[in-house]
């Protein structure tokens, strides 16, 4: 009965915390010592389906440096999205974005990025639906173009946001990349203020 359980999250103020304690949950539907207890500590149970927003799937690709997979997802839902009517498409411009900067199109992900942080303000789209993934986009972008000033004003825009809604796995991104641009930039001090920070705001993600 468990492997044909889904576990869904399509409410509409998820964040990615929860996203992740699901699919923990998924991966491990029933404690370790109960299924030892019943003599099914080897068949490695997990819930049959996990159903979340496509966007947190494409984040968290994306934060694990996994292009393959982000290419995949992004294929799977452009058709969907688009057929969506009347919404902006964030999040196939986000993913799209992502995915440029992944294949090094920086211009590309530049261009994707700006249009979603300009949506994102008409539509006052803050806290947890703030746009983080596009504006790591961009600041990565900056960085690659030694335009260390610009990526660190992206940062500095969305990373309280990022802390003050718990929205833990960005605040280490932007954190870890504010250290690597003070790093670029010889601020040491800077640089390794942003790592014991990182530190904290990762001991935070389950």
């Amino acid at each position: 009965a468990v492997t044909c359980i889904d576990l869904t999250t399509l409410s509409g103020d998820d964040t990615e915390e929860r996203v992740r304690r699901l699919c923990a949950k998924a991966r491990h539907p029933i404690r370790e010592d109960l299924l030892h207890a019943l003599g099914m500590g080897d068949l490695h149970l997990t819930t049959g389906a996990i159903c979340v927003y496509h966007r947190y799937v494409a984040s968290s690709a994306f934060l694990l440096e996994d292009l393959a997979k982000l290419n995949e997802i992004s294929k799977i839902i452009e058709n969907f999205e688009k057929q969506q009517g009347g919404y902006p498409l964030m999040g196939i411009h986000a993913i799209s974005a992502m995915v440029a900067l992944g294949e090094g199109r920086y211009t590309d992900a530049r261009d994707l990025a700006l249009y979603i942080l300009e949506l994102s303000r008409k539509y006052n789209y803050a806290g947890i639906s703030a746009p983080y993934d596009a504006a790591y986009v961009l600041a990565e972008v900056y960085r690659e173009a030694r335009e260390e000033r610009a990526a660190l004003k992206v940062i500095e825009e969305f990373l309280p946001q990022a802390r003050k809604y718990e929205m833990h796995p960005w605040s280490v991104a932007f954190l870890a990349k504010s250290a690597l641009i003070q790093m670029q930039r010889g601020s040491v001090v800077e640089a390794m203020e942003s790592i014991r920070l990182a530190r904290i705001e990762s001991s935070k993600t389950p």
